[in-house]
Parts: structure tokens; C-alpha cells; sequence
């Protein structure tokens, strides 16, 4: 069973428009996916370089045991863009943990990131 308080259900054709907060206290914002069909999903990040950065991590759900990490994109200070694909399988969950991966010592800001899933 999987339980969270606050989630997003994406899937194929999804445009994730998201906010981060550079606070280091900011909570990670989640996203569920559940494919129908076994395949490839391809998912783009997209961010303004600076300061503040995000990071993102696809995990696999598992009722018993710990998620498998299918991706942990962190290190992304001077990253505008990237894709990477992604091997589903179907009517399993998908977490997608969007969260700063720069803490900045200023004031918190909200700084834009996109995720698009094809």
C-alpha cells in the first residue's frame, strides 16, 4: 500500500510547471505515475541556469522493501536541459521526487523547473 499526503498523478503527455523553494526546509514535491503498458518513457527537465537548481529522482514502488532509484538527478548547477528514458513497466507506481539540490543562504525564492513526459 502507498500512502501520501500530497501528490500529483502524471502519465505520458504530462507538463509538469513546477515552483521550487530554495529553502532547505522547502518539502520535495511528489508525483505518482501508473502506466497501463509495459514501455519507454522519455522525460525532460528544463531550468534557467543561476543560483538555485533542482534535482529530481525517479523511484519504483515496492510494497515490501525500499523503492528501486531508476534515476537521481542532482548535480545539475550549470544544466539548462537534459532527457533521459526510462524503462516502465505496466501497473506499477512510479514516484517522482522533485526537490532544490542547491540551498541558498539569501532568502527563499520559488524558481521554475519544467518536466515534460512523453
Amino acid at each position: 500500500m502507498m500512502r501520501v499526503s500530497v501528490a500529483k498523478l502524471v502519465g505520458s503527455g504530462s507538463t509538469i510547471d513546477a515552483k521550487v523553494n530554495s529553502s532547505s526546509d522547502a518539502p520535495a514535491q511528489i508525483y505518482i505515475m501508473r502506466p497501463t503498458a509495459d514501455g519507454s518513457m522519455d522525460i525532460t527537465m528544463t531550468q534557467k541556469p543561476g543560483e538555485n537548481y533542482a534535482g529530481f529522482k525517479i523511484l519504483k514502488w515496492k510494497e515490501a522493501d525500499y523503492p528501486d532509484t531508476l534515476a537521481n538527478i542532482d548535480s545539475t548547477s550549470k544544466l539548462t536541459k537534459a532527457t533521459l528514458t526510462v524503462d516502465l513497466e505496466a501497473d506499477s507506481f512510479y514516484v517522482i521526487k522533485l526537490q532544490q539540490a542547491a540551498y541558498s543562504f539569501a532568502d527563499p525564492v520559488d524558481y521554475p523547473v519544467t518536466l515534460e513526459l512523453k
